[in-house]
């Protein structure tokens, strides 16, 4: 009797413990909009995103020359980062941040949606909901042409 308690609760104990196992991944599509880059990394949990990046490759001809790129300052970044959000229709709040690289003298804004912090509204201005699939987002993304990794 003790043998057959021991090993139904060690039966018990093994199966609650792989229930509960996250499995975290990554993925990232790129997408070709004429010659510049959008790339978009998502973060997920079990296949529920989390976290979506979006970065867009900037060319250094779109600004007035090559070497500005490099002498912005924290405050022309803000304003600049202001207006990447006001032509998405979004505005700085919490979980949603802008930040910016820059490569080979191409500026890279780069837009980040914790899916924690943001409302339903946000989320749905960006196509995808509170419980958006990372598979089926990524069949999405490339169905519209977007290569995935």
């Amino acid at each position: 009797m003790k043998k057959f308690f021991v090993t139904v609760c060690t039966g018990l104990l093994l199966a609650g413990c792989g229930s509960s196992t996250i499995v975290k991944e990554t993925r990232i599509c790129t997408y070709d909009m004429g010659g510049i880059e959008a790339n978009y990394t998502m973060e997920a949990e079990n296949d529920i995103i989390n976290k979506l990046s979006i970065s867009v490759e900037m060319p250094s001809y779109l600004f007035d020359s090559p070497n500005s790129i490099s002498e912005l300052t924290e405050l022309d970044k803000e304003i600049l980062g202001d207006l990447v959000l006001l032509q998405m229709g979004l505005k700085r709040s919490d979980g949603i941040n802008i930040d910016f690289d820059i490569k080979e003298k191409n500026l890279i804004p780069i837009v980040t949606f914790d899916f924690d912090k943001i409302d339903s509204d946000v989320m749905e201005q960006i196509g995808l909901l509170k419980d958006s699939k990372l598979s089926e987002t990524v069949t999405r993304y490339k169905m519209i042409g977007a290569k995935c990794r």
